[in-house]
């Protein structure tokens, strides 16, 4: 059976030398991977994901992939079997610099077709992926806090819990 720690080190090319391990399934024969860049403004680092991979662990094959555009994607998380994502991504204007609402893409990876976008930072899909946590959030624009920390099931919006104090 694939095990993470030994068949996601040995990808051509050796993708886990330099990307991150968003998640990985031995279960769903799948793990999935991003690349990070990162930019330097106001003597602040900026990272920005690049590209995302599905890749099989029985193989080592890029069963999927995604390319991002510059600065338009924070950050990913995907769900602990592996078949969906939630791609954070933040209204920015120059580089550095934060502005508006937080949105948070979900698709599922092995199309990478769209389901649903959130108004929040996904941080985390609960172990079968019907859920997510999402961070508290601030609304520069309004210079207060639009939200706190919640979970969500992301299919239908439903709060479940919230943060209620400070």
């Amino acid at each position: 059976a694939p095990r993470c720690d030994e068949d996601i080190a040995g990808l051509d090319p050796p993708l886990a030398a330099t990307v991150p391990i968003a998640a990985c399934s031995p279960g769903n024969d799948r793990a999935v991977v991003f690349r990070t860049a990162f930019e330097f403004a106001s003597n602040t680092v900026v990272p920005w994901v690049t590209d995302a991979w599905v890749v099989r662990l029985s193989d080592g094959a890029v069963v999927a992939h995604r390319s991002y555009d510059t600065h338009t994607t924070a950050n990913i998380v995907a769900s602990a079997d592996a078949k969906y994502i939630a791609e954070n991504s933040l209204d920015t204007g120059e580089v550095g610099t934060q502005r508006g609402t937080v949105l948070s893409t979900v698709r599922r990876v092995s199309d990478w077709s769209y389901l649903k976008t959130l108004g929040a930072t996904v941080e985390a899909f609960s172990g079968d992926g019907s859920l997510v946590f999402v961070a508290p959030a601030v609304d520069t624009t309004q210079g207060g806090l639009s939200h706190g920390a919640a979970v969500v099931d992301w299919r239908s919006g439903a709060t479940l819990w919230h943060e209620t104090g400070p």
